[in-house]
């Protein structure tokens, strides 16, 4: 994938609060353009994509435009005017309020976070991507977007505030790994990075979302046993739709003896 060229005009066209009748705004953040563009595509390795489709060109810029702002303005005296944000060039004008600016600082940073999120979602087409070390390295657990964290548990949070959450989420995701075995999860990831995940995979990571976010939100442990429970009776259900856990020792262990949730178990859930 080739670099893309952020003109004043586009950066005004993705940050319309920066549209004003000069340069200002955008001469301040160029430099952090380039920056943030060399960020993106390093850490989402970016290079390695070869056809990419508009609307991947389209969340690429819009991260870059959203995130070099954001980052650029505790650094600039922004003004509030007609048509946007300017950048005070005299001393007779007073900056914007502290409060002004925070907000447009945060509602950046989470079109920066949701436009990542779907960029993700989107470059999950790309073979020459989805089996890249990148591309495993974000698909290793079911809360890869922080769209999930909103969903499921905190309404508030958005990606760049989910890594406080990330031991909690491991700890529950090893757990179901004890509970329905290694190579059904590795199975089912596997399958969502490919985007490839059937109707009967989808309704199972469904009811894992349900068991980690039970977790992670502070349910006590008695709410989550049925969760369990639910799942197991799923998979049990439509067996034949995996074999991969038809074959595995977790499922041969669950036939031999019942599983229950005690503390005993290393797959117990608790708080």
């Amino acid at each position: 994938m080739n670099k893309i060229d952020i003109t004043k005009e586009v950066f005004e066209k993705y940050c319309y609060s920066a549209t004003n009748c000069n340069n200002y705004v955008y001469e301040a953040v160029v430099a952090q353009l380039e920056s943030v563009q060399e960020t993106l595509f390093s850490t989402l390795g970016l290079d390695v994509v070869e056809d990419p489709s508009a609307i991947e060109e389209r969340l690429i810029t819009t991260a870059i435009c959203v995130k070099a702002y954001a980052d650029s303005i505790p650094h600039l005296d922004l003004i509030l005017t007609d048509s946007g944000f300017g950048v005070v060039s005299t001393e007779n004008i007073t900056p914007a309020s502290s409060e002004r600016v925070n907000r447009l600082q945060k509602k950046l940073l989470d079109v920066y976070d949701d436009s990542f999120d779907m960029l993700l979602s989107h470059l999950r087409r790309h073979k020459e991507w989805y089996d890249t070390v990148i591309a495993k390295g974000y698909f290793s657990t079911f809360f890869w977007s922080g769209e999930y964290f909103r969903r499921k548990a905190f309404p508030e949070i958005y990606r760049r505030d989910c890594a406080k959450y990330q031991p909690l989420v491991t700890m529950a995701e090893a757990r179901i790994r004890d509970v329905i075995g290694d190579e059904l999860v590795d199975e089912l990831l596997t399958c969502i990075r490919h985007n490839e995940i059937t109707a009967h995979q989808t309704q199972v990571v469904q009811l894992i979302h349900g068991i980690i976010s039970a977790e992670i939100s502070d349910m006590h442990s008695a709410d989550i046993n049925p969760l369990v429970q639910t799942l197991l009776r799923f998979l049990d259900t439509m067996i034949d739709s995996f074999p991969t856990y038809k074959a595995s020792s977790a499922y041969q262990a669950r036939k031999s003896e019942k599983f229950e949730n005690k503390k005993e178990n290393g797959a117990y859930f608790f708080l």
